[in-house]
């Protein structure tokens, strides 16, 4: 039986890469909060940089879950 959407082999190279992007878009995403914090008028600087600031724990969760020497998660009976 199939299990789609569940990774087996994870390449190290592969993980390492997408830990790059998740870090980098972690720093962009953190410094268009604070520009839009800055720049924008209080109202909607508030809603912009919020929602810029909420995605920086979700990126870092995403962090977590790319390290190549993490064994996967295994179901207990």
């Amino acid at each position: 039986m199939p299990t789609y959407g569940v990774v087996r082999n994870r390449s190290i190279g592969a993980l390492f890469a997408l830990r790059i992007l998740l870090v980098a878009n972690l720093f962009l995403v953190t410094a268009t909060g604070a520009f839009c914090f800055v720049y924008y008028e209080r109202p909607e600087a508030y809603v912009f940089s919020g929602v810029a600031w909420w995605l920086v724990p979700v990126f870092l969760w995403m962090v977590r879950c790319t390290d190549p020497y993490r064994r996967p998660h295994r179901r207990q009976r």
